[in-house]
């Protein structure tokens, strides 16, 4: 049996909402992150930039996976202090989820880095949303 090669997360694309109210994100993995870039991903700000010139080198990503989410994540392409390359060199969270609407700190954070293995995001999500619906049924 042939072992999966692992993968390795690389952007993260925020797509709208559907009908439901839940926040549709696109995960960009990797086989090799350090060969991952973008044509302005050394712009600073990155948040300056349109969102077509803030995407990764198409050639560079194995794979896309929509992800649906009932919370808000920030997404590094966005800011308007740093660049993508400070990102991919752990200055800055890939994402990371908004916290603005919480009246306190949630018990678990949902934050993303440039690199993580795909089976930790989704740990992670997993952990998150036992939380979130714990938190959920509180209410």
């Amino acid at each position: 049996m042939k072992q999966e090669e692992e993968q390795f997360l690389v952007y993260v694309d925020y797509i709208g909402k559907d009908g439901a109210g839940l926040y549709i994100y696109e995960l960009y993995f990797a086989k090799d992150p350090s060969l991952v870039f973008g044509d302005h991903w050394n712009v600073l700000p990155i948040g300056m930039c349109s969102k077509e010139e803030k995407y990764p080198h198409e050639s560079t990503i194995d794979e896309k996976i929509e992800m649906r989410l009932p919370i808000l994540l920030k997404l590094a392409q966005n800011n308007n202090s740093l660049s993508m390359t400070d990102v991919t060199d752990g200055i800055m969270s890939l994402a990371w989820e908004d916290l603005s609407l919480y009246e306190e700190y949630p018990e678990y954070r949902l934050i993303f880095h440039y690199g993580e293995n795909k089976n930790d995001i989704e740990n992670k999500i997993n952990n998150k949303m036992e939380c979130y619906d714990k938190e959920s049924k509180k209410n």
